[in-house]
C-alpha cells in the first residue's frame, strides 16, 4: 500500500513537471525571437510575416465598408448616441466638396446659366449643323438633319406635298448628292445608242433583250430594298439611343438638383456642367474630330476649372471621362453625405444607362451593314445599268432614242437614288439632328437648376414670378418655349 501511494505521489509530481515544461515551451515558442542568418530569411520568419499580412488583410476588409454601410453608420451616429470612440465619424450636416478647386472661384447657379447661354448664343449658335452637308439645309421640303417642330409636320402631311415635292426637285438633297452618277450613266447612254447605231464593233453585236436583262433587275430591286430597310433600323436604333442620352442627361440632372445640391452646391454644379457637355462630347465622338473639331471651347467654357478641362481634353473616349467623373463625385459624396438608398440606386442606375448609350451608338458606328451584301449588291446595280441602254435600244422599234433616254433617266434615278439613301441610313448619325438634340439635351440640364419652381404650399406664392433663362433662343426645332408666353404677358 505504501509503495501504490509512492508510485502515484512520483507519478503526479512527473505530471506536473511535464505540464509546467510544456507550458513554459508555449510561452517561449511565442515570444522567441528568430535568429536569421545573414542572406537567409527563416520558414518561420516567413510564415510569421504571411501571418500578419493576412491577418492585416483581413481588419482591412473588416474596417473598409461599402458606401451603403458607411451612410448606415454616418444615420446611426447621428441618430443615436456614440461612444467616446466613434466620436470622429462626419456628420452629414456639414458635407465637404470632394470637388473643390482652390484656383477657380466659387460656382452659381447664375454663372452656369451665363455660360450655357454663352454656348448656345455665341460658341453654337448657328440655325443649321455646320457639319452636316448643306445641301439638307438648302432643301425646301422638312428635312431629317433637324428636330421638327408642328409647322414642318403641317407640312409634310400637306394635300400639297405632291406639288411641292415637283416643284422644288432642283433643291433635293438626293438628287444633288447622285448628280455624278446619273451624270455617268445619261453618258454613257449617249454613247452607247450612237454606237449601236453607227454599228461601231464589238458593241453594235450585242443582242441583249429586254426580257432576259429584266431577270437581273428583279435580283437588284430586291438587294437595294433590303439593304435600304436595314439602313432604316440603324437609324431608328441610333435615333433611339441618342435619345435616350437626352432623357437621361435630362433625369440624372433633376435628381442631383433636388438631393444633392442642397448637400453639396459646389460639387453640383459641377455634375451639372459636365452632364451638359455630355451630349456634345458624345456627338463628336460619332462624327469624328474632322468634322467637329476637339469642342476645346466648348469645354472650358463649361468646365472652369483648368484641371477638369484638361482631363476631358487629352481621353480617348470623351463621354467616357463623364461617366467616370460622374461616378467619382457620387461616391465621394455618399461616403461623406446622408443620400438615401433610392437616390444613391438611381443614380448609379442612370450613370450605366449613359454608359449603355455610349456603348450603342459605338456599336452602330464600329458595324456597318457587311460588306460583302452591299459590295454584291453594287455589282449587280452597275451590271444591271450598264447594259440598260443597249436592251433598250436593241427592243427594235418599240421605244424611240428619246423614250429610250427617258426611261433610262428614270430607272437610274430611282435605283441610285435608293443606293444612295440605303448609304445615308447605314452611318445615321452623320444626317442625324444630333446638333439640335445637343441644344435640347443642354437646355434640359440647365433648367433642372435654373428654373425656379414654385412653393407646395400657395400662401407662400404671392410674390412668385417665372424667371425666363438667357439661353432660351429661337432655333430650328425649338417651339412653345416661353418667351412667347413673356411677351404676350409681359412678365420681366
Amino acid at each position: 500500500m505504501k509503495t501504490y501511494s509512492a508510485s502515484l505521489s512520483l507519478l503526479l509530481v512527473v505530471s506536473l513537471v511535464v505540464l509546467g515544461f510544456e507550458a513554459a515551451f508555449a510561452s517561449s515558442k511565442e515570444f522567441k525571437p528568430s535568429i536569421v542568418p545573414s542572406g537567409h530569411a527563416s520558414l518561420g520568419a516567413r510564415r510569421l510575416t504571411n501571418e500578419n499580412n493576412n491577418q492585416d488583410r483581413t481588419n482591412t476588409r473588416t474596417t473598409s465598408t461599402s458606401i451603403f454601410d458607411n451612410r448606415n453608420s454616418n444615420r446611426n451616429s447621428n441618430s443615436n448616441t456614440s461612444p467616446p470612440q466613434q466620436q470622429n465619424i462626419p456628420k452629414a450636416s456639414s458635407p465637404p466638396e470632394p470637388f473643390s478647386d482652390s484656383n477657380v472661384g466659387q460656382d452659381s447657379i447664375e454663372q452656369f446659366g451665363n455660360d450655357v447661354h454663352k454656348v448656345l448664343v455665341h460658341l453654337r449658335g448657328e440655325e443649321y449643323d455646320p457639319t452636316v452637308d448643306a445641301k439638307f439645309h438648302a432643301a425646301k421640303r422638312p428635312t431629317f438633319a433637324v428636330t421638327w417642330n408642328h409647322d414642318m409636320w403641317d407640312a409634310h402631311t400637306s394635300r400639297w406635298r405632291f406639288v411641292d415635292a415637283f416643284l422644288y426637285w432642283h433643291h433635293s438633297a438626293l438628287a444633288k448628292r447622285i448628280v455624278p452618277q446619273m451624270t455617268v450613266l445619261m453618258t454613257w447612254s449617249v454613247i452607247s445608242m450612237w454606237i449601236s447605231k453607227s454599228k461601231v464593233i464589238p458593241l453594235s453585236n450585242i443582242n441583249l433583250p429586254m426580257t432576259s436583262l429584266s431577270l437581273i433587275s428583279g435580283f437588284v430591286a430586291s438587294l437595294l430594298a433590303l439593304r435600304c430597310n436595314q439602313g432604316l433600323d440603324r437609324m431608328l436604333e441610333a435615333r433611339r439611343a441618342f435619345g435616350k442620352v437626352v432623357f437621361y442627361s435630362r433625369d440624372l440632372a433633376s435628381t442631383i438638383r433636388h438631393e444633392v445640391y442642397p448637400l453639396a452646391p459646389q460639387t453640383s454644379l459641377k455634375l451639372a456642367r459636365h452632364l451638359s457637355i455630355f451630349c456634345w462630347l458624345l456627338k463628336n465622338f460619332l462624327r469624328g474630330t474632322k468634322m467637329n473639331g476637339d469642342d476645346e471651347d466648348l469645354i472650358r467654357t463649361m468646365l472652369p476649372s483648368k484641371a477638369d478641362a484638361d482631363f476631358v481634353l487629352v481621353q480617348r473616349k470623351k463621354p467616357v471621362a463623364v461617366t467616370m467623373r460622374l461616378r467619382q463625385a457620387m461616391h465621394e459624396l455618399c461616403q461623406h453625405c446622408n443620400i438615401s438608398t433610392a437616390d444613391e440606386l438611381s443614380i448609379d442606375m442612370t450613370i450605366q444607362a449613359l454608359d449603355e448609350s455610349i456603348m450603342l451608338t459605338e456599336r452602330i458606328v464600329a458595324s456597318p451593314i457587311p460588306p460583302l451584301f452591299t459590295t454584291h449588291a453594287g455589282r449587280l446595280l452597275c451590271f444591271y445599268l450598264f447594259f440598260l441602254p443597249l436592251a433598250l435600244h436593241g427592243s427594235g422599234p418599240s421605244l424611240s432614242w428619246m423614250g429610250s433616254f427617258v426611261t433610262i433617266l428614270a430607272v437610274g434615278y430611282a435605283m441610285l437614288g435608293l443606293d444612295e439613301i440605303s448609304y445615308l441610313m447605314e452611318q445615321p448619325f452623320k444626317v442625324s439632328p444630333l446638333y439640335h438634340l445637343c441644344k435640347k439635351a443642354m437646355r434640359d440640364v440647365a433648367d433642372q437648376f435654373c428654373l425656379t419652381a414654385p412653393n407646395l404650399d400657395a400662401r407662400e406664392n404671392h410674390d412668385y414670378k417665372p424667371i425666363v433663362p438667357p439661353y432660351w433662343t429661337h432655333d430650328i426645332g425649338h417651339h412653345d418655349t416661353f418667351e412667347v408666353l413673356c411677351n404676350h404677358t409681359g412678365i420681366t
